[in-house]
């Protein structure tokens, strides 16, 4: 579940001065309270919800983001480290990468690309935390980073504990 919250940049540190989305109003506005108990949330991906951050993308007129989550290979959410069905070892993480739009910080969003076994290059896994950095979103395409990790790869050469810093090119069709 993912809660949206706002408050003015004076005022990061005050914890008092945080509103919370809280639905629509009638006249179609985004209502918003103090209180986070009754935060309408924006986003729900039962057991699967990790995001870093969403951003605006300014062709597009849409907030972006990345999701990821560990699955099985029967395609549902595990927690983090739990044994790998397939060989009983909790190195190697099976990952899902899902891109989500939406037209308002608060939605609807969709999800526009879900990749059920985010694989590198190498053919290593183990993916996670997906960001597109602002400063990388161009018009007509832009660039996510994230950091992948462990065992799983098929490549020759990728040592069997390794963590990278990863950047793929993501082109945008409208």
């Amino acid at each position: 579940m993912m809660l949206l919250g706002r408050v003015q940049k004076d005022q990061l540190l005050n914890r008092t001065s945080y509103e919370f989305y809280n639905g629509m109003q009638p006249d179609g506005e985004a209502a918003w309270t103090l209180d986070e108990s009754i935060a309408v949330p924006v986003w729900n991906f039962p057991l699967m919800t990790s995001v870093q951050q969403i951003n605006f993308h300014n062709k597009t007129g849409r907030f972006i983001f990345g999701n990821w989550a560990w699955i099985s290979y029967d395609g549902h959410p595990r927690p983090d480290h739990s044994p790998d069905e397939r060989n009983g070892r909790t190195g190697h993480q099976r990952t899902q990468l899902s891109l989500i739009e939406a037209p308002n910080p608060w939605g609807p969003f969709s999800v526009f690309y879900t990749n059920d076994n985010w694989e590198m290059d190498d053919g290593s896994s183990g993916a996670y935390t997906p960001v597109f950095p602002p400063a990388w979103m161009g018009d007509e395409d832009m660039w996510m980073v994230s950091t992948q990790c462990c065992i799983g790869s098929s490549h020759p050469n990728t040592p069997d504990n390794h963590y990278n810093f990863i950047v793929q090119h993501v082109e945008i069709e409208l």
